[in-house]
Order: structure tokens, then sequence, then C-alpha cells
């Protein structure tokens, strides 16, 4: 059955997933929350009267411009920071948590390392880079979900090794992410604020993308309670090495970050990545005369369980229950993450439930049902505080489009 304009659902569908990628891409997300800010401004005129002659103010910064790009996202993150600061990046580090492909920068400047699935070697470079700045140097930092997992200092005697297999265990003990975030930050030496303190007294501005738990930060949160991790994960009965031991029963305040403040940041942004997607989605449907409604869904636990019950939701939604009557819909995932991942498993399972009609893109969106007239997009997130299973968190009627171009 064909839709408006004589496209199928699943045509209609894919013009939402590129629509809605593209209004998410982190490269242009991020250059567009750089150009408004004092930092880039400032810099601009700096540069602009540097070509004019003109003499420098001696209140500014005039020093080297470094780039700290890591997680996920990087690559796209320090792309976008490059389209707005040219060559003008002196020096800095991108890091990932997985491999990286054989060219990610084509142009980027030699002076820029480039880690992929080196934690440690990413994480020893950014320390050093850090070190080295002074009071008239700038650093950027872009920061992605699972920063943590791209560049990290360890305590010593406790590798990445030992770190994943210590958040695999906590996780099969039902520890929430929020949890386990800071179980990580608590032995990351560039969390809560670590890399802040390296970077001070250079001027500092960050973006972060959303995703991470609530804690995950680099640029300043409290240092989580050593003993008390200690004492919750010997509770669990998880097997603590000597070294992750010592690292949970040092003082609190001998942490990097800890008592540091981050007063000398131009600000720190936080980019929602979820929200633009969707509004992309919606732009791209409005446009082609689709009445389209936004539920949100968040889900914890078993991912297997939680898509089960995102298929009876697209099985109620294409009956025309929830105040949506026409008959079918489409059911969108926030971006999922990989093959095996959580977001993974609740699509296959969703996929199967729907007795294989499901639309499966591993690698961006989303799920569809049935091939007619596409009506509603159904963002699905993982939540920290949410009971377990699946539950809608907005009501049907919210954010509705009205059908019709423009």
């Amino acid at each position: 059955m064909a839709g408006p304009g004589g496209a199928s659902a699943r045509e209609h569908l894919d013009a939402l997933i590129r629509a809605s990628r593209a209004a998410a891409d982190p490269g242009l997300l991020a250059a567009a929350a750089l150009a408004d800010t004092p930092f880039v401004q400032d810099w601009a005129a700096s540069e602009a009267l540097r070509a004019l002659g003109a003499p420098r103010d001696p209140r500014e910064p005039s020093g080297r411009l470094t780039l700290f790009a890591l997680g996920r996202d990087a690559p796209a993150m320090a792309r976008g920071a490059l389209g707005v600061f040219g060559d003008a990046v002196d020096e800095g580090v991108v890091a990932v948590p997985g491999s990286l492909p054989s060219d990610p920068f084509p142009g980027l400047p030699s002076s820029v390392a480039v880690f992929g699935a080196r934690p440690e070697d990413a994480g020893a470079a950014v320390a050093t880079l850090a070190r080295a700045l002074g009071p008239r140097d700038r650093a950027l930092v872009l920061l992605s979900p699972e920063w943590g997992w791209a560049a990290a200092r360890p305590p010593e005697g406790a590798g990445m090794d030992v770190l994943r297999t210590l958040d695999a265990r906590a996780a099969g003990a039902g520890w929430s992410a929020a949890a386990r975030a800071g179980l990580r930050d608590r032995l990351n030496g560039l969390a809560c604020g670590g890399l802040a303190a390296r970077i001070q007294p250079a001027r500092l501005m960050g973006l972060r993308l959303g995703g991470d738990p609530p804690g995950t930060d680099p640029l300043g949160t409290a240092v989580p309670s050593g003993r008390d991790l200690e004492i919750r994960l010997r509770a669990a009965g998880l097997p603590l090495p000597p070294g992750i031991v010592a690292a949970l029963r040092a003082p609190d305040a001998a942490h990097p970050g800890a008592g540091r403040s981050s007063s000398g940041a131009e600000g720190i942004q936080t980019i929602r990545t979820r929200g633009a997607g969707v509004a992309g989605a919606l732009a791209e449907a409005r446009a082609r005369g689709l009445d389209c409604s936004v539920l949100t869904y968040g889900f914890r636990g078993d991912p297997t369980a939680a898509g089960r019950g995102l298929a009876r939701v697209g099985r109620a939604l294409a009956d025309g229950l929830g105040g949506l009557t026409l008959p079918a819909c489409a059911l969108a995932v926030g971006r999922l993450d990989g093959e095996g991942g959580r977001f993974d498993a609740l699509c296959r399972a969703a996929g199967a439930a729907l007795g294989g009609s499901a639309h499966v893109a591993v690698d961006a969106w989303a799920l569809a049902s049935g091939e007619p007239d596409l009506h509603a997009v159904v963002v699905v997130e993982e939540e920290d505080r949410a009971p377990a299973g699946l539950r809608c968190s907005s009501d049907p009627g919210r954010d509705r489009w009205a059908p019709g171009p423009g």
C-alpha cells in the first residue's frame, strides 16, 4: 500500500532515517555549537586583527590551540572543529574506543595523534599535551559517548583489561549504567575533572555530545567514594585485583580531579543528538505530507524482553490505539551500538516478534512494521532509573506535525 506521493512506508522510513542521521551528524552539530561561542568569536577576531597587522592584546590568549576529541564520535566532531578552525589547530589527540578506518581524517594535521582501541596510549598522550599548556594557550575538548574507553589513565597495577572485566561483572551483577560509570570514573585519572585539572591554566572550551550516563565527565564532577564502591563490589561478590583495591582505598582527594574547579573554562556545552535527529525526521515527514507523531519509550534490563514489548507497541499503533488511527507505524530507536550491542538485541527481538517484517539497520536507526502509511516515530532510550521493561514517557499527541509540506 502506497502512502502520500505514491511512496511505500519503507521508502518513507528510509528517507526519514537519512534526514535524521543528517540532522544529528556529530560534526555538523559540533561546528554549529562552536560557531556561536565566545571562544570561537574571540579567536576569529584575534586572527582577523593579526591578518591586518594590528598589535595583539596582551590579555588575550596567543599561544597554541590544542584539540582533544575523545569518544565514539570523536572523528566526526574533530572534523567539525577543523571546519571551524582550519589549520589553526596546532596539535591534539583524537581517540575512539574501537578500531579506526584506514584513513579517518583526510587532511588532518600531522601534529594531531590518532588512537583507536588504545585507551592507555591515548590517555598518556592526552596527559602529556595537557601538562604542556600554559595560560596563553587554548584547549578545545570534544567529548562523545564512551570517551572513557577511548582515553584513560587507569591506576597502577590495573590496566584497561582489568577495568573491562570489572565493568562486565558489575553489569552482570545488575549495576545500573550510572553506577558503573561512577566506578569507571573513580578508576580513570582523566575523569571527574582530571582532564580539566591537567589543562589548567589554559583557556578551555568543551563540547559534550549527549549519551553517557550522568556523572561521566572529565571536565568536572565529584569523585565517587572509593570506600562506598569497594563495599558495594564486595557485597556483590566481585573479585577485586590488588591494583583495584589500592585505587579504591586511596584517599578520594588523591584523585587528579579532586578539589579542582573548571573556573578557567569558557563553557561546557552539551549537544543533544537525539532531539536533533528526531526533529530532522519529523521535518522530513512534514515535507512528505505525513501525519507523524513522536512517542518516547525508555527501557532498562533485558533488551530482548524490551524488544518484544516494542513489538507489542507496534501492533497497538498499527491497530489504531494510542490516538493514532492510521494502519501502520514506524519504530525508530536511537543510535544503535553495533553488532551484538543492547539496541541491536532489542531491534532483533522486536523484528522476530513482528514476524520477520521489521527492517533492522544496526548501524543507524530503525524498525518498520507493515507497508501502509507511515505515521509514528517511536524513540527508544535506555534509562538508568526506568523500571525494568518498556515504558512510555510521552503523550501520543505530543510533538505532532500536521500533514502537508512546509
